[in-house]
């Protein structure tokens, strides 16, 4: 027996921090952890992956409807509703030297 779509697939809304990069995730496969989710929107988003000193830029995704940030090791069934608004955040580490 074949599984429908609606089985497997999950739409949200993504958006940036700054809230100017928006995207419409259709179908996104509810077993694929959150880190591959956000690694795979943020290529999809173009958004930068170094920053102006060439380090590498990590994301986390924050859930606006549970104000709350999602854990890299969740799967994205587990943790987003249909319709859901995601926002990709850039991880800061307060403190860090270069």
């Amino acid at each position: 027996m074949k599984a429908s779509v609606s089985n497997i697939g999950i739409s949200f809304n993504v958006e940036d921090v700054s809230g100017q990069k928006r995207f419409s995730a259709s179908n996104f496969n509810k077993n694929s952890t959150v880190s591959d989710m956000v690694e795979g929107l943020t290529r999809k988003m173009g958004l930068p992956t170094t920053d102006a000193s060439g380090n590498k830029v990590a994301y986390r995704a924050f859930s606006k409807g549970d104000s709350r940030h999602l854990n890299d090791t969740d799967l994205v069934g587990d943790t987003l509703k249909p319709g859901d608004d995601v926002v990709l955040q850039p991880n800061i580490n307060a403190g860090a030297f270069a």
